[in-house]
């Protein structure tokens, strides 16, 4: 079985000044790939704080995520699986969607912000 899981227990991805990202929900088209089958991973990303922007970098790991120290060890470039900008206004929420080749030993999925900018003046406001 594969777990998805965030950055933090509790579904916490990141709380600062400005902004509180909520991973809600980590979702797989199987559950249980075989190594190298193509799946569909779907996340959806709440902000209960202010607009923001971050790129949304998603990374696997061969053991369930418990940890920050766990969390540092998977956070690297062979294990990053997918990466996204991301624009949510405050109070809303976005859906990632992307395929991914599972690889041998995969146990796990996790979602860590990078590059987050509160931002109070987009041209296009969410």
């Amino acid at each position: 079985m594969v777990y998805g899981w965030l950055t933090f227990a509790g579904g916490l991805i990141l709380t600062e000044a400005g902004f509180n990202l909520n991973l809600e929900n980590i979702r797989f088209s199987n559950p249980a790939p075989e190594e190298g089958e193509e799946i569909v991973v779907e996340a959806v990303i709440s902000n209960l704080g202010e607009k923001c922007s971050f790129d949304a970098v998603f990374y696997w790991a061969p053991e369930i995520i418990l940890s920050s120290r766990q969390m540092e060890e998977y956070t690297k470039p062979e294990y990053e699986v997918y990466r996204e900008s991301v624009e949510i206004a405050g109070g809303g929420q976005v859906t990632i969607r992307f395929r991914w080749k599972a690889k041998k030993g995969f146990a796990c999925m996790f979602v860590k912000p990078e590059n987050v900018r509160v931002s109070d003046n987009w041209e296009n406001s969410q």
